[in-house]
């Protein structure tokens, strides 16, 4: 389970459910097209992972289309990389072997994709790389200008 770490731009405030801490969750900040946190995103100890969530183009009330900013457009994103990394099936190298979608912990899922996330230029929190944690292969350094 992910869940969305606050818009008040603070190191203190905690939000709950994300500051829970139970095996298997993760508290999601965000961050901007330029892969920095975004100005709004909680941030501190407590948060491990980050998503984009600046300027995210979602469905609104009323069947339109909207652009929203906030950690609760990133923790999605996050939920949807997990998502991903659960519905590709896991390939059995064994001859005649058929693959088999995964069969995980939350916690092992949840440490694939911060050990596959990439740096986010300026903080301490990692950023979700949906490709590198399916296909368990390095995240690519952001370029930070």
């Amino acid at each position: 389970m992910v869940s969305a770490a606050g818009n008040s731009g603070s190191a203190d405030e905690l939000q709950y459910p994300a500051a829970e801490e139970v095996k298997g969750t993760r508290a999601v900040t965000a961050t901007t097209a330029a892969q920095r946190l975004a100005e709004f995103a909680n941030f501190g100890g407590w948060i491990k992972l980050a998503a984009p969530g600046e300027q995210i183009v979602s469905a609104v009330p009323g069947g339109a289309w909207g652009t929203w900013s906030g950690t609760s457009m990133a923790a999605p994103l996050a939920a949807g990389a997990a998502a991903l990394v659960l519905t590709t099936p896991a390939k059995d190298p064994r001859p005649g072997a058929v693959d088999r979608l995964r069969q995980w912990r939350a916690e092992d899922l949840m440490k694939r994709l911060e050990d596959r996330a990439k740096p986010v230029c300026d903080a301490s929190v990692k950023q979700i790389d949906a490709a590198a944690a399916v296909t368990d292969t390095p995240a690519p350094d952001p370029v930070c200008r």
